[in-house]
């Protein structure tokens, strides 16, 4: 009982810090039990970002378009990261993932059909921070980077990624991102070129 008093103390101490409402009336103990004030107005930023998706769905076009951007801007990375290895937050993690992936796609999709590149190139970096080893978020980093005239940048951001695909998991990238490999390369007229393209190249001459 004494240790959970000195629970309930700090957490209550914490809430206080954040201003507003004091922590006694966020954490109320009533009836010999302590839980959280139920009457008290609250959002959470789980519940908005399904709410956007699920408006999303409804929508078609820039009105759609609009949501799916609103809902990336609200995730900011894994479910609850400190307990991520929890078995009753691990789902909870992996539903958000998927979705926040999959409304990154869709998103990439309608921007590069209206050309709007530059606007992939911010859901791209911050898609790409929160999942490094997804290739196909990727594969629109370096297409948004080469279509904004960035072709440099395009090309080692293509080198970063085909050598932590390489050093981490023993792959070479698909035939897609090296397809666009080649097409950045035709156009920019540079010397660099990746070894396992120019063998390739090669066997497909002999």
């Amino acid at each position: 009982a004494n240790t959970l008093k000195t629970l309930i103390y700090r957490v209550r101490s914490v809430l206080d810090e954040l201003g507003g409402m004091g922590g006694k009336e966020m954490l109320i103990y009533r009836r010999g039990a302590c839980s959280w004030n139920r009457e008290l107005e609250m959002e959470v930023d789980t519940d908005i970002f399904e709410d956007l998706l699920k408006r999303a769905e409804k929508q078609e076009g820039d009105a759609r378009l609009r949501l799916l951007m609103e809902a990336l801007e609200v995730y900011k990375g894994d479910f609850l990261p400190k307990t991520a290895l929890e078995p009753w937050a691990v789902p909870l993690s992996t539903y958000y993932h998927s979705q926040y992936l999959k409304a990154s796609y869709e998103a990439l999709h309608m921007l590069s059909a209206d050309s709007r590149y530059g606007e992939m190139i911010g859901i791209c970096q911050k898609a790409t921070a929160i999942d490094p080893y997804d290739e196909e978020l990727h594969y629109w980093l370096i297409l948004s980077l080469y279509k904004t005239g960035e072709q440099q940048q395009a090309l080692q951001h293509y080198d970063y990624v085909t050598d932590m695909f390489y050093s981490r998991f023993g792959v070479n990238p698909s035939s897609r991102l090296t397809d666009l490999y080649k097409e950045i390369i035709s156009v920019t007229k540079t010397s660099q070129m990746d070894l396992s393209i120019i063998k390739e190249e090669l066997k497909e001459d002999y």
